[in-house]
């Protein structure tokens, strides 16, 4: 990294804006008297950069000038023939960023977050905060931390420095792929050893074995068949046994149900035998009384004639009923003496013809005596 400008304001001595050029300087030194802000510029490069300093880390804002209420400051850089600049003001992150210059001259953002700036930041450089300010920019005092330090922490600095981090993941790379190439190697010859090479009399006895094989696999589907054929005929033997049993099972039913008829039809010749007897008997006995069909027809009918005379008179006796009961209702209607009349006569009438259809049945059944 190549710092080429900073600029710095409220920053611990440096109240006012103060401008830092240094382009085209491939050596420099900052002196002045104690106080004058010689380290303050450094750390106002790292603060830029990782967001905190050394000598306070993360509470940066005691870094702030007295009587002043922020601080900012703008640092540009390059890497690898890339320049970059970015700003940091506390409190706010309003101007907060990191932007890269393009080949036309224009400044690209990059990020604007803090944390997302030192992470971006961490990768352009290729240090995180520990080692930048182990090796590139030494705290006043810290420089024989890192001569003094032990050997693993000065060898990972170094590594890391130098880039050497890439040979050391080559190494363990091409280490994975030797130890998979002998694992795979050692498979191979345990497989080559188990191998046998074949003489002329092993492929000849292979050979004979194989003939036998293949003799013993064309005996044994020939037998299977055989097997497979018989298995047939069992099974259609004992379906037919089967069919055996359910056709004596159903002659055995037709015997019962044929003992069962005969016993029925036994019976009933014995039932028609008693009723022929009976009929017999009640003729012989029709005989003896004298009976004759036509007599017996006709005294039906008198009784019918009878029957019919008794509900006309029963009918008769209803109609007189109710001429009683037409003579009342004359009677308690007075007032109404023609409908009375009428119902009266009405009345009359119908006693008349009850009477008239009584003498009618009567004559009727005296003419049928």
């Amino acid at each position: 990294m190549k710092p080429l400008r900073l600029e710095v304001k409220g920053f611990t001595a440096f109240r006012e804006q103060a401008v830092v050029d240094f382009e085209g300087r491939r050596l420099f030194a900052i002196t002045g008297p104690t106080g004058a802000g010689k380290s303050s510029l450094l750390d106002a490069m790292t603060w830029a950069l990782y967001g905190q300093v050394p000598r306070v880390g993360g509470s940066t804002r005691q870094l702030i000038a007295h009587g002043e209420q922020a601080m900012s400051v703008l640092f540009e850089f390059s890497v690898r023939g890339k320049r970059y600049r970015v700003a940091r003001r506390t409190p706010g992150t309003a101007a907060t960023r990191l932007e890269e210059m393009t080949a036309d001259g224009e400044w690209r953002g990059l990020a604007d977050r803090a944390r997302e700036i030192t992470e971006q930041v961490t990768r352009i450089l290729g240090l995180d905060y520990p080692t930048f300010t182990k090796t590139v920019l030494l705290p006043q005092g810290a420089f024989d931390s890192f001569l003094k330090g032990d050997q693993s922490a000065r060898r990972e600095i170094m590594t890391r420095l130098l880039g050497l981090g890439v040979y050391t993941e080559v190494r363990r790379l091409a280490s994975g792929r030797g130890t998979r190439a002998k694992d795979r190697a050692e498979v191979i010859r345990n497989q080559l050893e188990q191998l046998h090479l074949a003489a002329p009399d092993q492929i000849d006895a292979l050979q004979t074995e194989h003939a036998t094989l293949a003799a013993s696999v064309e005996r044994l589907t020939a037998r299977r068949e055989h097997l497979a054929a018989l298995g047939d005929l069992a099974r259609a033997d004992r379906e037919a046994a089967n069919a055996a049993a359910e056709r004596a099972t159903a002659v055995e039913a037709a015997k019962r149900a044929l003992c069962d008829a005969e016993a029925a039809l036994e019976q009933a010749a014995k039932a028609l035998e008693s009723a022929r007897s009976l009929h017999a008997t009640r003729t012989e006995e029709r005989s003896a009384l004298g009976y004759d069909l036509d007599s017996h027809r006709e005294l039906e009918r008198r009784v019918a004639l009878i029957v019919r005379r008794e509900e006309a008179q029963a009918a008769a006796a209803r109609a007189r009923e109710a001429a009683e009961q037409a003579a009342k209702a004359v009677q308690a209607a007075g007032r109404e003496e023609g409908a009375a009349r009428k119902a009266l006569e009405a009345a009359t009438k119908g006693v008349a013809r009850a009477t008239a259809a009584l003498e009618a049945a009567v004559a009727k059944a005296a003419v049928a005596a």
